[in-house]
């Protein structure tokens, strides 16, 4: 505890300062206050109310600001106006010295003595935005407690900041504790101020501001209640500075270079680079390809302080890459100096052109005529032009006129030029535009030069529905069944006339010409006329012509329509055997049990055919009752019967031979077999078919996907004995869609020995080569007993493509239907699924089936997207068995798109018939319409297909008629 002494010696006066961790004594003149040591007053931080409470046995000093301005106030403090007599009487006994002493010991209880170098602070000059200046001050602080003092910094603006230097004598901000009562502690707190102004501070258009703050020095005493003045002097400093926003300025903001030409004369613009800053800014810039600075502008490219500007001289000389790679529309600059670096950018714009150029670019004519524009080298070598090109939709009614200065060919000197004369015939009205492409040999490229041709036209056009109207298939001597009509209609803008309608070409005599359009008739703007025509071949085979309309419209001129249809033949029946001739059944046992053989004939003409007798001569054979090929039957196009041949020698060791003879109404000799067999005394192998001896199906099968449907049948030999397989393929007019393949492990091989009880496979593929319904047969000879030919069938599907038709359902099963008679009709809906129209073409069917249009009208026609119809399709069996066919259906989204084709396999089964009439109603069906309704064949390549399938099958017949040496290989054979 430490002894304060004022001035007067006395009265000896003792205050607890609470908090303050030690207690003074306070040795005061007066009377009757050595009692005051018992009961001393306390001394508190907070200020307390006017009438202090003073009746307790410990007074209250408040350590409020007025005990040090005002000796009366510590007077009442010390109990003047108290009811405690003894404090009264201590403030009345004291005098204003040691009320002074008391009160300048409290102030230093509390408060440090702050002492600032100085009051204000300013720093000099101007600081830029962003950048930053520092400032030094100091303090001088006294501590007169006994406790050690910490000091606090604090800024009332954020853009100045205040740190200690490390030259302070106040160490780590901390003032050290008084030695005595009257000896405090002293210490020199130095700081650096920091001026840092943002661009914020300085407002537009405004370019300075002065900015304020107040540093605060802030005294706390660790573990005291009572604690600094907030109010106390002598802790501050005003601070001040100005701070300005620089500016770099680029004058003009952005170079505009034009139109240069690609490997000619430069073009140099300048530009300004202007700043404000106070010191020297350094900038930098990055220049595109084909752009160079022709001088730095400033010594090594730095712009003075104080508004200094630099010059800057920029050149564009484009290459070839600048034609697909422009000019970018701004680059970067930058200028670096104390403070940082400031950002901004210079704006670019240049086209750059060929040497070769046309004025104009474009030319839009709207009267027929000539039409012209100049082709300009501004090169620096002479340039030669190249082809002249025309595309686009209307480059038909362009052409490089006679007279024109520009042709292929034409040199073209640097700095001058040449006239491009066109000639403009529109074909229609309307827009007509198109492109020319001038190729030329300039050294930088540019080729080929394109101008745009952008005419419109005011003309009469006569368009036809049909420049290649379909005309069906016609029998050559029949009357026309049929009459194609084509519309001619004014597309135009103005009327036109009709000068000369003529038939040419290699047969105008087969077209029979008529309808509405005549020569001298005028057509009037939206008019339509007909052209109506009838093909009477005057010779089988394809006939062909033209119609020419001449008039005065629009090219072209005259309008040409190609006629083109096929003569046919008077339809004719065609009698085949599927078998190969000779016919060998191989070695039988005599007086064994064998089974028939099927000998199969077919219609493969072009009418029906009837059927007048069948006869076999020579022995050992014999025919057995087949009703389905008795004399008077008739064969549809197509359809095909089965006669049983059984072989029964009567010797050993004896070859038989006999000759089997069908005869009918076709022209021509009985069509005829022969057929041979040997006797043997020896048991024969017996051969059998392992499993089914029906029909093998191999369904549907799209042309093309060769080999993907197979099927495999199996034979075994049930002896005696081991036998030799001498031939394994398939017959028939269509053997070589079902190859046999082998490869498998247990194949039959041709030439190979079978053991007895033993199996060996055949593996068969189906490989259509056009749509419909195709068959033949597969027939293994061997040295034991006679094999009967396996049946094969299958259904070959055209290519389908993308269309816009949809057909449900996608397959139709008719179920059994009696042979002679007529299944009741099936529905087929045709659907138009696309945003569009579709065109259907038409339909064609095949097999025992026939087609009707039903809801649908006569195609072709126009099916709306959304609507439907439907056609029916009934089966018509002649013969009892399995019936199969597709029906086909074309259709294009328009009139110059590709064709595709829906298919819709047809199934049935055709029961045995009480009485079976030939009445040809069976065979293949091509559309028919009973409602006089007309196919357009040329439109489905089914039809064509037909025909040159008939035309085949006939030679084929004509070469087996050849081949009469027994050991020469049967047409139709496929190993």
């Amino acid at each position: 505890m430490s002894t304060f002494v004022p001035r007067a010696a006395g009265l000896a006066l003792l205050l607890a300062v609470s908090g303050a961790g030690q207690a003074q004594d306070f040795d005061w003149n007066g009377r009757g206050c050595m009692t005051c040591h018992g009961a001393p007053p306390a001394v508190q931080a907070t200020t307390p109310s006017a009438n202090p409470d003073c009746s307790g046995s410990t007074p209250v000093i408040g350590l409020g600001e007025d005990i040090v301005t005002s000796t009366t106030a510590l007077k009442n403090r010390l109990g003047s106006n108290c009811g405690s007599s003894l404090m009264r009487a201590i403030a009345n006994d004291t005098n204003t010295t040691d009320l002074q002493n008391v009160a300048a010991y409290l102030l230093n209880l509390r408060d440090a003595l702050a002492v600032p170098a100085a009051a204000t602070l300013t720093f000099p000059g101007t600081t830029a935005t962003g950048a930053t200046r520092t400032a030094s001050t100091s303090f001088t602080l006294s501590n007169y407690r006994g406790a050690e003092l910490t000091l606090a910094l604090s800024s009332s603006n954020p853009r100045f900041s205040v740190t200690r230097k490390s030259s302070s004598t106040c160490t780590a901000m901390t003032v050290p504790a008084a030695t005595s009562s009257l000896t405090p502690g002293t210490c020199r707190l130095d700081l650096d101020v920091v001026f840092q102004p943002q661009p914020a501070d300085v407002v537009a258009p405004q370019t300075h501001a002065t900015l304020t703050s107040t540093l605060t020095v802030t005294s706390t005493y660790a573990g005291s209640d009572v604690q600094p003045s907030a109010s106390a002097g002598g802790r501050t400093i005003t601070v001040s500075a100005t701070a300005y926003r620089p500016t770099v300025t680029l004058s003009p903001q952005a170079l505009a270079f034009g139109e240069a030409v690609i490997g000619g004369a430069s073009v140099v613009r300048t530009v300004q680079i202007s700043s404000t800053y106070p010191d020297a800014r350094t900038y930098a810039l990055t220049l595109p390809a084909g752009i160079t600075e022709d001088s730095p502008g400033c010594a090594g490219r730095v712009i003075a302080a104080d508004s200094g500007v630099c010059t800057l001289s920029l050149r564009w000389q484009p290459t070839a890459a600048a034609i697909s790679t422009p000019l970018p529309a701004s680059i970067p600059v930058s200028i670096t100096g104390t403070g940082g670096t400031v950002s901004t950018s210079l704006g670019l714009s240049g086209t750059a052109a060929w040497p070769l150029t046309a004025s104009p670019t474009r030319l839009t004519p709207s009267v027929p005529g000539p039409v012209s524009t100049a082709l300009s080298n501004r090169g620096s070598t002479a340039i030669v032009l190249g082809a002249f090109t025309f595309s686009g939709t209307a480059r038909d009614d362009y052409r490089v006129a006679a007279s024109s200065g520009c042709t292929p060919g034409t040199r073209v000197d640097p700095g001058l030029s040449c006239t491009l004369t066109l000639d403009y015939t529109p074909t229609t009205s309307g827009d007509r535009q198109a492109t020319l492409a001038i190729a030329h040999d300039s050294a930088v490229g540019g080729s080929p030069l394109s101008i745009t041709l952008d005419g419109t036209a005011d003309i009469g056009q006569l368009s036809l529905d049909a420049v290649q109207p379909p005309f069906p298939d016609a029998v050559l001597g029949a009357p026309p069944s049929s009459t194609v009509t084509v519309t001619a209609h004014n597309t135009g803008s103005k009327p036109l006339t009709l000068n000369a309608l003529s038939l040419g070409g290699q047969h105008p005599g087969d077209f029979l010409r008529a309808g509405t359009c005549a020569a001298g008739s005028t057509l009037a703007v939206g008019a339509t006329c007909t052209v109506t025509l009838q093909f009477s071949p005057g010779a089988t085979g394809m006939r062909s012509a033209t119609l020419s309309i001449a008039h005065d419209g629009a090219a072209p001129n005259p309008s040409v329509l190609t006629l083109t249809g096929q003569g046919l033949p008077q339809p004719v029946g065609v009698l085949t055997i599927d078998a190969a001739n000779p016919l060998d059944v191989g070695s039988q046992t005599v007086n064994g049990l064998y089974g028939a053989r099927t000998v199969r004939l077919r219609n493969t003409g072009t009418a029906s055919l009837q059927l007048t007798g069948v006869t076999l001569n020579g022995s050992g054979f014999s025919l057995d009752s087949t009703p389905s090929c008795a004399a008077g039957t008739t064969l549809a196009i197509g359809q095909t019967c089965d006669l049983a041949l059984r072989f029964t020698p009567l010797a050993a060791d004896t070859d038989y031979r006999a000759t089997l003879a069908v005869a009918h109404g076709a022209a021509g000799v009985p069509s005829t077999l022969t057929v041979v067999g040997r006797g043997s005394a020896a048991v024969v192998p017996v051969v059998t078919w392992v499993g089914s001896t029906g029909t093998r199906d191999f369904g549907t099968q799209a042309i093309g996907a060769a080999g993907t449907t197979t099927h495999t049948v199996s034979l075994r030999n049930h002896g005696p004995g081991a036998i030799r397989l001498t031939l394994i393929n398939t017959i028939g007019l269509e053997a070589a869609m079902f190859p046999v393949q082998g490869g498998a492990a247990d194949a039959c091989v041709a030439g190979a020995l079978l053991e007895p009880d033993r199996t060996c496979s055949i593996t068969l593929a189906f490989s259509p080569g056009s749509p419909g319904t195709h068959d033949a047969r597969l027939q293994v000879v061997s040295s034991g007993t006679a094999l009967a030919p396996l049946t094969l069938t299958g259904i070959g599907l055209g290519p389908v493509g993308s269309s816009a038709l949809t057909v449900t359902p996608a397959r139709l099963e008719f179920g059994a239907t009696r042979a002679g008679a007529t299944s009741p009709p099936m529905a087929v809906t045709l659907s138009g699924e696309s945003s569009s129209t579709v065109r259907v073409l038409g339909w064609a069917i095949d097999g025992s089936f026939d087609v009707d249009r039903g809801t649908c009208p006569t195609p072709p026609f126009l099916l709306a997207a959304g609507d439907t119809c439907t056609v029916t399709v009934r089966l018509r069996p002649v013969v009892a068995g399995e019936a199969r066919g597709v029906l086909q259906i074309a259709s294009s989204p328009g009139t110059d798109l590709p064709t595709t084709l829906l298919q819709v396999p047809l199934t049935g089964q055709a029961q045995t018939a009480a009485d079976v009439v030939g009445s040809g109603a069976g065979g293949c069906s091509i559309a028919r319409a009973p409602h006089g309704d007309h196919l357009d064949p040329t439109l489905l390549a089914l039809a064509v297909l037909a025909v040159l399938v008939l035309a085949w099958r006939h030679g084929q017949r004509q070469r087996q008629r050849r081949r009469q040496h027994p050991h020469r290989e049967p047409a139709g054979h496929a190993r």
